[in-house]
């Protein structure tokens, strides 16, 4: 389960804390700002000490179960997807690591259906930045101010405008 930045700094002033969990918190307390390089130290700090190791097999656990129960929907978003897909150029610009992704995609019957999927993973700055966006952008071949953006966060949303593209958001119950 993902920290929030209040809850990783409050771990961070207390003094029982070991050095190894409080640089893994410190480098997740910068996720929302996330790179491949980050991760990959969080990784590796973590491996380091299996108290921590917990806070990133989240991304495992998550295709597994996407895999075998398939993936949240938010309502007639599949639906969508597929008329929209049959007409435009759509792509997909997540957060998420690239196998996470794709298990959701699966999951959802819409692997495949996508011209092209960018994650975090492969730019220098997560979102609020709009590094994904404009990435996925470019993949389409298509300018970001010609881009429609169907969001369900509030940093997907910054991240959109930032990118210089129409956005609008869809409620999602399960994100803040």
């Amino acid at each position: 389960e993902d920290l929030t930045a209040a809850t990783v700094e409050q771990a961070l002033a207390t003094d029982d804390m070991d050095e190894t969990a409080r640089q893994v918190l410190h480098i997740r307390a910068n996720c929302v700002q996330t790179s491949t390089s980050k991760f990959t130290k969080m990784r590796e700090i973590a491996s380091q000490d299996g108290r921590v190791r917990g806070m990133y097999t989240y991304h495992g656990a998550s295709t597994g179960r996407y895999a075998s129960r398939g993936a949240p929907e938010i309502a007639g978003a599949t639906a969508a997807v597929r008329r929209t897909v049959a007409r435009l150029p759509v792509a997909v610009a997540s957060s998420a690591h690239m196998d996470v992704i794709r298990a959701a995609l699966a999951g959802l019957g819409l692997d495949g259906v996508f011209a092209a999927i960018a994650s975090s993973d492969e730019v220098p700055l997560g979102k609020p930045s709009p590094d994904v966006y404009l990435l996925a952008a470019r993949r389409l071949g298509v300018a970001p101010g010609r881009c429609l953006v169907v969001e369900d966060s509030l940093n997907g949303v910054r991240a959109g405008k930032a990118a210089g593209m129409t956005v609008v958001l869809v409620p999602n119950e399960s994100i803040p």
